[in-house]
């Protein structure tokens, strides 16, 4: 299949050995095995390169179910029911992938001479072209452009990559920049396939108009809940602009935030002929509308991150092990949705194995999400071998924490009894030292732990940091942690965050979420909801489907599980074959600057690889 697997073998193990040393990455091309003697490649088993980025923030309380308990590790359903391919195509679309993403990582302007000599002459192949445009589209604006300018006035890739480059001008907004590269590229003899589809962008292609692909989108649009479902539609509506190109149309129901709504509303998307539907947001709506769903065999992607909306089996109630059929074709149910759980696996990771730091102590708001969360980050503490010494709450409607950090600093008044009896009085701290107990005891403040998990918003967590320094329950003493609600840069950056230094937290990448956001406030003058993404990546991600279709690739009904997974607004997102999506949370910490970046996505293999591994890092992040 690729053109590079038919030039002479010893050519080409020339030009793999020139590549290993100027493409990072392509190390592991050094690997594959030599080809037997009649030419084919031997075949191994090996995972699709991954690379991505993870969520923002937790959508609302409202979105879990009223009885939540710390997440399992997540069933893994049957396979895609994609057509079956054989394993030399597969093998050489792998290879030609991790070829790409190796050439488009690294930082030598020589590697793109030694990659376009390892490419044999003549056009590509349609899954080359189809590969080619997917990984092009995971790279960021400025990468992608620097590569563009790399190229010789010859190179075949080119076209490619301007198409691509395109794509990112015109969703900021720079539509005069992304007109221009589409008319370059639409004249490129040397790549018809991107010439097409520049003509398309241009709205230039010369066909008839295709009867519109009908997307359902379920909001709540009246009720309590009517503002975030409007700022929900915004992001949607910027997505279809964003791809023009692609025959979409919205049909948008109203949920009111109530299963009765929902019901109904599935009723008239069915009858308006719809072939996916997108949303709602809450989780009863959510479980209703994959009741429907699964009435009708209707592809369903929601809005809600709670497991069991995919279980919900026609005529309701729910069953154990994994229901959800291998593919939207017979009208599976996904979640397009920020899991806190991944935040919490995250952090503990990087707590127990970066950090190697094994006592942990808990501290989360007394709420469904605080209880979720809290619960994933002992499970996974547990399971990589570290110990959670203390786990308490605290109440959201009071800014009063004090009595919940004396708590974790054996302060309450049972520790107080309790260490009374045991020992005799502690002496009493120096008064002038600022880390003195509180006048009312003769007990020291002491903590068993050495690093706290803290999932709160940020607004609480600038009143609670000083207090834990305090007590001996933060910083130097002991490293904070925290989920992706600490990332609002005005709370982060106002005064008293000196009590936050050194602290680590997770969140998606800052480039695709900020770019989302400010493009968001220049089409409607107004902010974007936390969950304003997930529509945006709702319609990206059926738009991007059909794109592959398009250019030969499989189904949409099959490709939502690929393992490369989709650009989006929070960057990549992958679809698991339990109903799950993955986002890659990066990692960040409090300096005296403010917040700065520490670390991608570390590697995840936990619930039987449902985190896949993932290659190095790329310098360019």
């Amino acid at each position: 299949m690729s053109a590079f697997f038919h030039v002479p073998v010893r050519w080409r193990l020339t030009a793999l050995a020139l590549m290993a040393t100027l493409l990072p990455g392509a190390r592991d091309l050094q690997a594959m095995p030599d080809p037997q003697p009649d030419g084919r490649p031997l075949l191994q088993t090996r995972p699709a390169s991954l690379a991505a980025p993870f969520p923002m923030a937790w959508e609302q309380e409202e979105t879990l179910s009223p009885a939540v308990q710390p997440p399992a590790e997540a069933p893994v359903a049957a396979p895609s029911s994609a057509p079956s391919r054989s394993a030399d195509a597969n093998w050489a679309e792998h290879a030609w992938r991790e070829m790409l993403e190796s050439y488009f990582h690294s930082q030598d302007p020589e590697a793109t001479l030694v990659f376009l000599q390892s490419q044999s002459p003549g056009p590509f192949s349609a899954d080359q072209v189809r590969i080619l445009v997917q990984t092009a589209a995971f790279l960021d604006r400025d990468r992608l452009s620097r590569l563009v300018n790399q190229q010789p006035q010859e190179s075949r890739i080119a076209p490619y990559l301007q198409l691509v480059l395109g794509d990112k001008q015109a969703a900021l907004g720079e539509e005069e920049t992304a007109h221009q590269l589409w008319r370059q590229v639409a004249g490129a003899s040397q790549a018809p396939a991107a010439a097409a589809e520049a003509l398309l962008r241009l709205g230039q292609g010369g066909r008839e108009s295709p009867v519109p692909f009908k997307v359902g989108l379920l909001l709540p649009l009246s009720g309590p809940s009517a503002q975030l479902g409007q700022n929900l539609l915004h992001a949607a509506q910027q997505a279809l602009a964003h791809y023009r190109d692609v025959p979409l149309s919205l049909e948008v129901a109203d949920t009111r935030g109530e299963m009765t709504a929902t019901w109904a509303a599935m009723d008239r998307l069915a009858e308006q002929g719809v072939r996916l539907v997108l949303g709602p947001v809450f989780h009863a709506p959510a479980k209703a509308a994959a009741e429907e769903a699964r009435k009708r065999g209707l592809p369903l992607i929601t809005f809600n991150p709670q497991s069991d909306v995919t279980q919900t089996r026609p005529g309701g109630g729910l069953d154990s092990g994994p229901v959800n059929p291998p593919s939207l074709e017979q009208g599976g149910v996904y979640l397009n949705a920020f899991h806190p759980t991944h935040q919490a696996l995250v952090m503990a990771r990087h707590a127990i194995l970066n950090r190697k730091l094994r006592q942990v102590a808990i501290l989360a708001p007394k709420s469904r999400y605080g209880e979720h969360i809290s619960g994933a980050f002992a499970q996974e503490t547990l399971r990589l071998g570290g110990r959670v010494t203390r786990l308490d709450y605290f109440s959201e409607e009071s800014p009063d924490f004090s009595m919940a950090i004396r708590s974790l600093a054996h302060l309450d008044e049972e520790s107080q009894r309790r260490r009374s009896g045991a020992a005799k009085r502690a002496p009493r701290l120096d008064p002038a030292d600022p880390l003195g107990v509180d006048k009312a005891t003769d007990l020291e403040p002491w903590v068993d732990f050495e690093a706290l998990f803290l999932p709160a918003r940020a607004d609480q967590v600038r009143l609670i940091a000083p207090q834990a320094v305090f007590y001996n329950a933060g910083p130097p003493h002991v490293t904070l942690l925290g989920s992706a609600l600490w990332n609002n840069t005005k709370l982060l950056l106002m005064d008293g965050t000196d009590y936050l230094q050194g602290a680590v937290f997770c969140d998606t990448a800052s480039q695709p979420r900020e770019q989302f956001d400010a493009a968001y406030q220049k089409n409607w003058s107004e902010p974007a909801s936390q969950l304003a993404q997930l529509a945006y990546d709702g319609v990206a991600v059926v738009a991007q489907m059909l794109r592959d279709e398009r250019l030969g690739g499989p189904s949409w009904q099959v490709s939502l599980q690929r393992p490369e997974g989709f650009p989006g607004s929070t960057g990549r997102v992958r679809f698991l074959p339990n109903g799950e999506s993955l986002r890659d949370y990066h990692l960040y910490h409090v300096t005296g600057n403010g917040v700065a970046y520490l670390a991608g996505p570390p590697p995840m293999t936990a619930g039987g690889d449902v985190f896949p591994k993932r290659p190095e890092p790329s310098p360019f992040r």
